[in-house]
C-alpha cells in the first residue's frame, strides 16, 4: 500500500471516530444526569452529613427524585441506604450509603448501578460487609468505615 492511499484510508476513518466521540460524549453520565442537580459528581449537592433518615429523604423529595431508603442494621453499623432513580439515567440506579454516626448520618460512599431500576436491587449483611445485589448477582460488597 502506498503512502497516499494510507493517508486516503485514515482520512476516510474520521467521520467515523468524530461519530464516536460524540455518542460517547452525548451519553456520559455527567450528562445523562437530571438537569435538576448539580452536574459535578464530586459536588453532588447531596448532604454529607443529616441529623435523621427523614431528612436525608426529605433532601431527595425536594428535588422530586424518586427513592428507595432502607434502613439496615450490619454486624457493628447502622446504615441507611438510598436508591434514586433515574438520578443518572434511564437504566441507572445511584446509591447513597449513609452510616450512623453520633447524632446522626454520614454520608460514606455513592455508586452509580448501571443496567438496574426500581426493585432490582436488594442490600442484606454478609458477614461484615453489606452485599449489594442487582437481580441476584452481587454487584457490589460495602466495607463498613473502621
Amino acid at each position: 500500500m502506498t503512502s497516499i492511499q494510507a493517508k486516503s484510508n485514515f482520512l476516510g476513518l474520521i467521520p467515523l471516530f468524530t461519530l464516536l466521540l460524540t455518542s460517547w460524549a452525548m451519553c456520559s453520565p455527567i450528562e445523562a444526569m437530571s438537569e435538576d442537580l448539580p452536574k459535578n459528581p464530586g459536588k453532588s449537592g447531596v448532604p454529607q452529613f443529616c441529623k435523621s433518615t427523614n431528612e436525608i429523604s426529605a433532601f431527595f423529595k425536594e428535588k422530586g427524585v424518586p427513592v428507595e431508603v432502607k434502613e439496615i442494621q450490619g454486624k457493628n453499623e447502622n446504615f441507611c441506604f438510598v436508591l434514586a432513580y433515574p438520578y443518572s439515567g434511564v437504566d441507572t440506579t445511584d446509591l447513597y450509603c449513609y452510616v450512623k454516626a453520633g447524632e446522626g448520618w454520614g454520608l460514606f460512599l455513592t455508586a452509580a448501578l448501571w443496567k438496574s431500576g426500581p426493585n432490582s436491587i436488594e442490600i442484606k449483611p454478609e458477614g461484615d460487609f453489606m452485599d449489594v445485589t442487582c437481580r441476584g448477582v452481587v454487584v457490589l460488597k460495602v466495607n463498613p468505615p473502621k
